[in-house]
């Protein structure tokens, strides 16, 4: 919590982030232009409260050296978002009594808290997997140190000469402890190993005369002497807890408030007691700090093998108000009087840093605060000792905003026209989302929010005869996709797409171009047509996909897409009046386009669309055969076109150099295109001109069409003899 604004009865004091931040120098990694390394801090010592973010920046690393030698330094809180400590981060900070070291540092690096010796205790957290050579060497006043379950590897020297260790508990994690490791721990006692024996430097325990291992029933690989000191089996489980609590607000703590441990026990904000004994223990707090109210005392309950925090919030005396803020953003409000009225309604606004948003207010007059509302502006009734906090997080959607467009289909079973379709949908940089489905050839229109994961449950409307559908969807804010579930009383389906990513400053050039591709007949009218269906396809700098052509029965096809940065595309085109439908996933990649899976191709039967398979057929498995076109190459002489009807004989009919010499046939190519067009008299009625449609497909050295007969339509190939 920072940021805090405390109005008295005749004061109003202020204390605000931004100062405190322009102490942390600090430098942004090269990896990750939204994250910072910190490396050097110029302001006081005292209490220091490392940032979670600066200037909107996730603070990820402490550098080397960046606190060395600050002797006046005393409390250091090392937020979640840190994962690395460098070395000699905080060396020969001699005053520092206190550290929490956050639960998301996997790293401590060599000497990090070298000769810090007024450091009495340590708890090291589970996601940090080595504690580096010297990392805590001459913390002298250290008596107490518990390393969490995921740590690996304790490195050469990393706690020698603490002359006050009593006891280390070390969790099944430990594979390692190398030299000199406990080395000169005169004061050592035990040594509380969870697991089996790891592997231990003859040296790591080297001068500990009085300290014994102590290990678990059950436990393998352990002898007496082990490393050098005796070792024996526990009686039973290790019985031991721990406890951390910490004070609020900061205030109080300059004041000289402690907590106190069984009506016995002083110590300070943040401070962690180890080696206590498992069920009920009070925590209280001291009394008689001028001006401050204290909190009531506390039952705590002390989990084996665990650790547990509770906190103390104190009150200034005649306090009327606290306001707090966690995360990057700040509080606003109008002018208000020195003392505000108890029972008086005032109001305030949150007001994220830039590329963070709100997430709620907090507060109450009591533990456990509860969400009070969760619109940035909100206006309170005053009340004696009300706390509001206000939450911000991260806004993720502003690299995730955009258009998104895909598919969806039961994962399961044949697809049908009535559980399936396309989508697109918008992404403001606030998460609100927008767009519709195209459910067999209706449209169903969608309106939401996501949450700030990226997740939402959207219902829909009842719309032209189709059931009331729900929607859930999830972004992928790491590679910029979309998947979720589309279901309602017939159905379920599961949705997946993309972002679109490209524009006018980030082109896609690794597929811009003009590509033809043809869908191969079937042999069984029943399933589908004999002739090939054929298209087009430009892809434009932005990615847009524009896609004309005509399929072997006659109909017009055309579709207006995106290409997503991986190559996808989402293909789906409406037919016969909503009655069909083709769909499937293209690929583009290396200047090439295929169909990773068949296309599905359904006619559910569209009475006079069409001019011939008017009865219909039922998710066809459309194969694609596509390439890139290069605009302006001219037929090849020689090549040999074969025309085919399945209820007709082969024609077989010879171009020469371009030029028809059998059965009238003339060809016209688009060399922009590469569409084929033309006609050829019919062997069975040479009065008779039969028009035939296709392209040209560059990467197979041929083109493929089709021509309608009287029920059925004919294939056209053109191919080297």
């Amino acid at each position: 919590m920072k940021g805090i604004i405390l109005v008295l009865s005749g004061y109003l004091l202020l204390a605000i982030p931004g100062e405190v931040r322009g102490q942390f120098g600090y430098m942004t990694n090269a990896d990750n232009t939204n994250t910072v390394t910190i490396t050097n801090y110029t302001g006081p010592g005292g209490v220091v409260e490392i940032p979670t973010n600066i200037n909107g920046l996730l603070v990820t690393g402490i550098g080397a050296n960046a606190f060395q030698l600050i002797n006046s330094l005393t409390d250091v809180s090392i937020p979640n978002s840190v994962s690395n400590i460098g070395a000699d981060a905080f060396a020969g900070c001699s005053g520092m009594s206190n550290v929490t070291i956050g639960n998301g540092v996997t790293n401590i690096g060599a000497d990090a808290f070298y000769n810090c010796f007024n450091l009495p205790s340590l708890i090291i957290p589970g996601n940090v997997l080595s504690i580096g050579p010297e990392a805590f060497e001459q913390c002298y006043t250290l008596t107490s140190v518990t390393i969490s379950d995921g740590v690996a590897n304790i490195g050469p020297s990393a706690f020698q000469n603490c002359g006050l260790l009593l006891n280390v508990t070390i969790p099944t994690s430990v594979t390692t402890i190398a030299s000199s490791a406990f080395a000169n721990c005169t004061r050592l006692t035990v040594v509380y190993f969870q697991g089996n024996a790891p592997s231990v430097d003859a040296t790591a325990f080297a001068s500990d005369s009085g300290a014994t291992i102590c290990y678990l029933p059950g436990a393998t690989g352990w002898s007496s002497p082990f490393a050098g000191i005796p070792a024996e089996q526990c009686s039973s489980t290790i019985q031991t807890g721990w406890l951390q609590v910490n004070l609020l607000p900061p205030a109080v703590i300059a004041a000289g408030a402690q907590w106190h441990l069984d009506g016995v026990t002083n110590q300070n904000s943040g401070l962690t007691v180890s080696n206590l004994s498992p069920g009920s223990h009070v925590v209280s707090f001291t009394s008689n700090i001028s001006g401050w109210s204290a909190p009531p005392a506390q039952t705590i309950n002390i989990t084996n093998g665990a650790i547990t925090f509770a906190s103390g919030i104190y009150t200034q005396t005649n306090t009327a108000l606290i306001l707090l803020t966690n995360g990057a953003g700040t509080i606003h409000h109008a002018v208000w009087p020195e003392s505000l009225v108890i029972g008086k309604s005032y109001r305030v606004t949150a007001v994220p840093n830039p590329r963070n948003v709100f997430v709620n207010w907090v507060g109450g007059t009591a533990q456990p605060y509860s969400v009070l509302s969760t619109s940035p502006g909100f206006t309170f009734t005053n009340q004696s000792n009300l706390l509001l906090e206000a939450n911000f997080e991260t806004n993720f959607f502003l690299a995730a905003q955009g258009t998104y467009r895909g598919l969806f289909a039961p994962a399961t079973g044949a697809r049908q026209q009535g559980n399936s379709g396309s989508f697109l949908f918008s992404v403001t940089s606030g998460g609100a989302l927008s767009g519709s489905l195209d459910l067999g050839g209706q449209p169903v229109p969608l309106s939401g929010k996501l949450n700030l994961g990226g997740a939402a449950n959207i219902p829909s409307k009842p719309i032209h005869g189709i059931p009331a559908s729900s929607i859930s969807v999830q972004l992928d804010f790491i590679d910029q996709s979309i998947s979720g579930i589309v279901s309602n009383s017939t159905f379920t389906a599961e949705l997946a797409g993309y972002r679109n990513v490209f524009s006018g400053l980030n082109k896609a050039s690794q597929f811009e171009g003009q590509y033809t591709l043809v869908i191969p007949g079937t042999t069984n009218p029943a399933t589908g047509p004999y002739g090939s269906s054929y298209g087009t396809a430009k892809v434009g700098p932005a990615g847009t996909i524009t896609l004309a052509g005509s399929l072997a029965d006659g109909t017009v096809i055309s579709q207006s897409s995106e290409v997503s940065q991986n190559g996808y595309w989402p293909f789906y085109v409406s037919l016969y009046g909503g009655k069909g439908s083709l769909w499937g996933w293209n690929y583009f990649t290396n200047h090439t386009l295929t169909a990773p899976a068949a296309l599905s191709w359904i006619n559910g039967g569209n009475s006079s669309k069409t001019a011939v398979y008017r009865s219909g057929f039922t998710n066809q498995e459309a194969a694609l055969l596509a390439g890139y076109y290069v605009a302006g190459q001219a037929l090849p002489a020689g090549q040999v076109v074969t025309l085919e009807e399945a209820a007709n004989p082969v024609w077989t009919i010879t171009i020469t150099n371009g030029i028809e010499n059998t059965n009238k046939l003339t060809l016209k190519t688009n060399r922009t295109t590469g569409v084929l067009s033309g006609s050829f008299a019919n062997p069975a009625n040479p009065k008779q001109m039969i028009k035939v449609n296709g392209v040209i497909l560059q990467g197979q050295a041929e083109a493929q069409g089709y021509f309608l007969g009287t029920n059925q339509s004919g294939s056209f190939l053109l191919q080297s003899p």
